[in-house]
């Protein structure tokens, strides 16, 4: 990647083509894989957990499965907005506090809040 550009793969949309016939056997397998989901739901010698698990999967898959919540302030709004994640790698052994502090500003930018 350069510089936090994608510069090389398929285009946004473009469908994978490997995985493609890889998808279409596995849903050969969809309502068989439903049924013995469906019979360990059912089975109440089960354990507990695989229950559980087996039921989920099958809510996944009908359903999606659901958002995950993010708590915010009373008005519900949230508390905090990420609109960048950067990695930044400095080796502050080899550098001083003011080279530190200077690179940081040189790689986050000047409004960079830490």
């Amino acid at each position: 990647m350069a510089l936090g550009r994608k510069t090389g793969g398929r285009k946004k949309g473009t469908p994978n083509k490997v995985q493609s016939p890889i998808k279409e056997a596995a849903r050969e397998y969809t309502q068989e894989a439903l049924e013995i989901l469906a019979g360990v739901m059912r089975d109440e010698a089960q354990p507990a957990s695989a229950r559980v698990s087996a039921s989920n999967s099958i809510l996944d898959r009908a359903f999606g499965k659901p958002g995950q919540a993010i708590d915010g302030d009373d008005e519900g709004a949230p508390s905090l907005t990420i609109t960048a994640v950067r990695r930044t790698v400095i080796d502050p052994e080899r550098m001083t506090d003011a080279e530190v502090e200077e690179e940081l500003k040189r790689r986050l930018g000047p409004k960079s809040k830490r």
